[in-house]
């Protein structure tokens, strides 16, 4: 029964995977679909393990739509002629007909798929905020907030469990950087569920102010970035920096998607920023400053570990 339901994802995948050739049965997407359900209806799987296998089709053919819709836009900014292509032109371009296109695209949908199902289950937000989800809104929550929370679940599950084998064996120092690890895991995704609930209700200051938060999180990452640079000398040109320094340039990149909810909101239009407002709408980012320089004084370490 195992090997059935991977052979009915595997006829998916090979087919999300190969050119939109319409005399050949259709688009991609409903080619797909007819594969997929004729391989589960011809399978000896019983009707809640059909279920099971049609779930994950579903869930794995929307993130594999939405990580197509996050790369293919990118190309059309640094790829000359390529915006102009019809849809179905750039999936057969030589960009994305290759491997190490998909194997990223694999890779992305993966991490989509299994931020949205924790959004889901645990926090009830595996959907579009409300009916009339806004484009802005819609790429804060796909783009941004599922891809990234689901690293830090995973990333806090890791430490996790690197915190209780470090206690077993009596290996403090150890547990004091999974400790930080996991409050700044904690932090972001409880800022992520309120961000997304302050979008629901089209709460303009608490929009605002996760905004601010993250832009907060960008400076504080940007300066401990530039001290380590100069701590670490010429030890700075290494894989695992590269890394961080991706890290911290996806945190910066992030605040364009984010500063177009600014005004997003009709009470935010036109709204003037008095002390009060002002006060309460850039506290967050002062405190995730300070917050954040704080534990890198505490445990850096521990901190660039968690990041990447």
């Amino acid at each position: 029964r195992k090997l059935e339901a991977e052979r009915i994802l595997q006829t998916w995948f090979r087919i999300m995977s190969s050119s939109n050739n319409e005399g050949q049965g259709g688009s991609l997407r409903q080619r797909g679909k007819a594969a997929v359900k004729k391989a589960v209806k011809d399978s000896d799987l019983d009707r809640d393990e059909k279920k099971d296998v049609l779930f994950f089709f579903r869930e794995f053919e929307w993130a594999g739509e939405e990580s197509h819709e996050m790369f293919l836009p990118v190309f059309d900014v640094i790829v000359p002629g390529f915006s102009k292509l019809k849809p179905e032109h750039k999936m057969k371009h030589a960009l994305v007909r290759n491997p190490l296109y998909y194997s990223v695209w694999f890779l992305t949908l993966l991490m989509l798929s299994a931020g949205r199902i924790i959004h889901s289950v645990l926090f009830g937000q595996g959907g579009p905020i409300r009916d009339d989800e806004k484009p802005p809104e819609k790429e804060a929550r796909v783009a941004w907030i599922y891809m990234n929370d689901a690293t830090y679940v995973i990333s806090a599950v890791l430490d996790v469990w690197q915190l209780v084998t470090d206690v077993a064996f009596w290996h403090f120092h150890g547990a004091v950087g999974c400790i930080i690890g996991l409050c700044l895991y904690i932090a972001i995704i409880a800022g992520n569920v309120s961000f997304l609930e302050a979008m629901k209700a089209r709460r303009s200051m608490h929009v605002r102010q996760a905004v601010v938060a993250n832009a907060g999180f960008a400076i504080a990452l940007c300066g401990a970035l530039i001290i380590a640079a100069f701590n670490k000398g010429w030890s700075f040109l290494r894989w695992s920096w590269f890394m961080r320094c991706v890290a911290v340039f996806f945190q910066i990149i992030c605040l364009d998607t984010y500063r177009k909810l600014w005004n997003l909101y009709p009470e935010g239009k036109g709204q003037r920023l008095t002390l009060h407002t002002s006060t309460l709408t850039f506290l967050p980012g002062v405190l995730v400053v300070t917050l954040s320089w704080t534990a890198f004084y505490l445990d850096a370490p521990a901190m660039w570990e968690a990041l990447g």
